[in-house]
């Protein structure tokens, strides 16, 4: 297991708590990640990294590992809410590999930080 800390500072309003978990990509290759925001949370995210493969898995600074759910805590009943996505798992009848290598920021951050072989 391995902690870590995203980029970005999160401010949540009092109405708000937010869920990370795991890109569906990573969670394809073993990376199980999770976290809990709550209401009127200030920082960065916290995350404990765990994989739950046999593999190593390359993790580099940039790299889009979760993302963030958040929920309305008003007490008002919301409708789901769905708009077409750019997620590569959408409406799939069989379990798929991972996707990673298709997506454009991991070969840009690998150019900008080369691993020596």
């Amino acid at each position: 297991m391995v902690l870590a800390s995203t980029f970005e500072y999160v401010k949540l309003p009092n109405d708000l708590f937010g869920i990370v978990f795991t890109r569906s990509s990573w969670n394809r290759l073993g990376l199980n990640i999770s976290s809990v925001l709550q209401s009127g949370y200030a920082g960065v995210i916290n995350l404990e990294l765990v994989n739950n493969s046999s593999n190593p898995l390359a993790l580099y600074p940039g790299l889009r590992i979760v993302q963030l759910i958040l929920f309305s805590v008003d007490g008002e009943e919301r409708e789901a809410y769905y708009r077409d996505s750019i997620s590569k798992y959408v409406a799939n009848s069989d379990p798929d590999l991972s996707s990673i290598a298709e997506d454009e920021d991991l070969q840009v951050l690998k150019d900008k930080f080369p691993i020596n072989s």
